[in-house]
């Protein structure tokens, strides 16, 4: 299969431009945790694009199977006005691997909806993060 390289995309479904910042949150598999700025992208209203997130980790020395890794996006907007996609594609085009994403500013239950699989065949890892400034 060979290397995995991180693909995002953002969509302004919103009806104003709108600037996106995106973070990589890692720890390393020495334990050590830090934090990786993607590039800041603006977006006209229906304005799709790709965020470039392999240089900037690539730029910090984060190759694959060195940390576990979270996607963190702010955007200027209405909750819900930007919609995001991340995959992860193999080297050779034939896998593609989608990381579920969501805006929990935008939830309809304060559950959210998070994906789980649990049976013999596959590992779940789960991370929680809080997204307010409350502890």
């Amino acid at each position: 299969m060979g290397a995995l390289a991180p693909v995002i995309v953002a969509r302004n479904v919103g009806g104003v431009v709108t600037t996106v910042r995106g973070l990589v949150r890692y720890t390393a598999s020495d334990g050590t945790t830090g934090s990786v700025a993607l590039p800041t992208i603006r977006l006209g209203p229906g304005q799709t694009k790709q965020v470039n997130a392999a240089k900037a980790l690539h730029h910090a020395g984060l190759g694959e199977g060195d940390a576990a890794v979270g996607l963190e996006f702010n955007y200027a907007g209405a909750p819900g006005s930007v919609v995001m996609a991340a995959y992860s594609v193999g080297g050779d085009g034939n896998q593609v691997f989608r990381v579920p994403m969501l805006d929990p500013s935008a939830q309809k239950s304060s559950t959210g909806g998070y994906p789980l699989v649990f049976d013999h065949e596959r590992s779940t890892v789960v991370y929680l993060k809080n997204t307010t400034d409350r502890e």
